[in-house]
């Protein structure tokens, strides 16, 4: 039997572990559109992802909200916007679409606290976190679609998986767009959003994969030696990272050529080339390397979910797992190898028809949501699609609600990719290199 002397030390210590984690919490600082929030109890962050009071951040965002105490249910109005959320369940509901979270909704010391990006964003706001001052920048954008993204850990892919012509070229982190640079040899840029800045920041050339995580680039770089009908592989490619400011390069795997390439968490997941069917991991330190999955082929990893395809002959099957390999699921058949999630939606397409397939609902019929006639598409948000026309290689704007069809530009494009606003542009005749605002169609000059 412990003493009552002992007890009251070991509680003593629990204390004081306990308001040392609570104070770290507490330095978190929530800014929205530049003004500081104050809450009635701090925000914490619970495996990477940061929860608020709820009253708080729905009603300072603009909604109206009623709480249900007995099933301990929110839900939000703003304008069109419809939220539904249960406290302690891993998923929310924005006008009746589920949208998972890492982290769910807590009740803690009196106060019920919700993950800050679900609500932010579910109400058309852009969430940026600065991990070195633990600072969150809200912007507030009425009439906004914004995409829901996963936790801060988690690395969404810049380039989607419709578009078959890009290999992950740029990368949008807060202000900054990161991009390889089509009239440079690939070497990686960094410019502003508004076009200013533009700067080189390394000299590696044929870059692809771009990923931004914690003030460091992740990039894999790809160069044929000699005539490319003879495919011969430099030796000098792989993995590398660098700082943002093009400092401190290291080179984390050697001699290997990749395929795909995504961070979660401290891991990078990748597939080689001619060996695309096995999904790698290695440490973002370079330690580690090892077979993570075996038969998983043209991957997607959205927190700690990883989507697929189970085989490269067409059609193919389309599966969801968990990182650790548990609740493994078959979701649908024969879908064209091309594919995008986002939130609970698989878009597909098989060069005719832009399809979309509900994940929580998989005994549905997928739906047609409107006749393209592209394979180069990317799905940006639920109502907006960017694609190339098969007959005239120009590209155009889809407001999927409207069923709105516009010309973004009267040039053919050779390449192209999608970067938040903009999409860097490679023209096809003559070839150069420009951005365009798919929102207003402005050509985006450097400054």
């Amino acid at each position: 039997m412990l003493s009552r002397k002992v007890i009251v030390i070991l509680l003593l210590m629990m204390f004081v572990i306990s308001s040392n984690a609570y104070a770290a919490d507490s330095k978190i600082t929530v800014y929205l559109d530049g003004n500081e929030l104050t809450f009635d109890t701090p925000p914490i962050i619970t495996d990477g992802t940061t929860l608020v009071p709820l009253r708080k951040i729905f009603e300072t965002l603009g909604s109206q909200i009623q709480w249900d105490n007995s099933t301990r249910t929110v839900t939000a109005t703003k304008g069109d916007i419809l939220i539904t959320y249960k406290i302690g369940e891993k998923n929310g509901y924005k006008n009746g679409k589920a949208v998972t979270m890492e982290v769910p909704g807590v009740i803690s010391n009196g106060f019920t606290l919700v993950p800050l990006r679900f609500v932010s964003e579910a109400l058309g706001a852009l969430v940026a976190w600065n991990g070195e001052t633990k600072r969150i920048d809200i912007t507030h954008q009425e009439n906004a679609t914004v995409e829901l993204k996963a936790p801060e850990t988690s690395y969404i892919p810049s380039i989607n998986r419709l578009n078959g012509n890009q290999v992950g070229t740029v990368y949008v982190d807060g202000d900054w767009i990161y991009y390889t640079h089509p009239m440079d040899e690939r070497k990686i840029y960094k410019m502003k959003l508004d076009g200013s800045m533009n700067t080189k920041i390394g000299d590696v050339v044929s870059s692809n994969h771009l990923i931004v995580d914690k003030d460091w680039i992740y990039f894999s770089t790809f160069e044929i030696i000699g005539h490319p009908r003879d495919y011969n592989l430099s030796p000098d490619n792989g993995v590398y990272k660098m700082k943002t400011d093009g400092s401190g390069l290291v080179k984390l795997l050697s001699g290997i050529s990749i395929a795909n390439m995504s961070i979660t968490g401290d891991s990078i997941y990748y597939t080689k080339q001619f060996d695309a069917s096995n999904v790698n991991m290695v440490k973002t330190d370079g330690t580690g390397n090892q077979l993570a999955y075996k038969s998983v082929w043209n991957y997607q990893i959205l927190g700690d979910t990883i989507y697929y395809n189970q085989e490269s002959r067409l059609p193919v099957d389309f599966y969801e797992m968990k990182l650790d390999g548990s609740n493994k699921r078959k979701l649908m058949r024969n879908i064209s190898s091309r594919y995008q999630v986002i939130n609970n939606s698989l878009y597909y397409t098989d060069g005719a028809y832009l399809m979309e397939r509900l994940l929580n609902e998989p005994e549905k019929e997928p739906t047609k949501v409107i006749e393209l006639n592209s394979n180069n598409l990317v799905v940006v948000n639920e109502q907006t699609v960017i694609f190339q026309k098969k007959n005239d290689m120009k590209l155009y704007k889809v407001d999927l609600l409207a069923k709105n069809v516009t010309l973004l530009n009267e040039s053919a494009v050779q390449t192209f990719d999608v970067a938040g606003d903009l999409i860097k542009v490679t023209f096809a005749n003559p070839v150069t290199f420009s951005w365009i605002n798919w929102k207003t169609k402005e050509m985006i000059e450097f400054r």
